[in-house]
């Protein structure tokens, strides 16, 4: 004959109870945790990018800048100084000298 035993009706212990309800709290937490990683990951590729962006503006800006002759900038070159504009078609390596490259 074989003995069952009987389905267990007791409730559980207020232990285990709030040991349950601390497990779900981490739980939520470590969502929460989650999606603030997941969100800061997100604006950290958006800065990277961005610095990559002025990086490269600073770059342009400084090449700008160094093909600028101080004396332009300021405006002190006197009238004597100025260089003569070049042709165009001396800037593209047409006519001008007779000597080869």
């Amino acid at each position: 004959m074989r003995v069952t035993e009987p389905a267990d009706t007791t409730p559980e212990s207020p232990r285990r109870e709030g040991l349950m309800a601390r497990v779900a709290a981490l739980e939520r937490e470590k969502a929460e945790l989650l999606s603030l990683c997941a969100e800061l990951q997100t604006r950290t590729l958006k800065l990277e990018s961005d610095n990559k962006q002025l990086a490269e503006k600073a770059s342009w800006l400084e090449r700008r800048v160094s093909s600028v002759d101080n004396a332009d900038l300021w405006g002190l070159r006197q009238p004597q100084e100025q260089p003569k504009p070049k042709s165009r078609l001396l800037s593209f390596g047409f006519g001008g000298s007779s000597r080869r490259r």
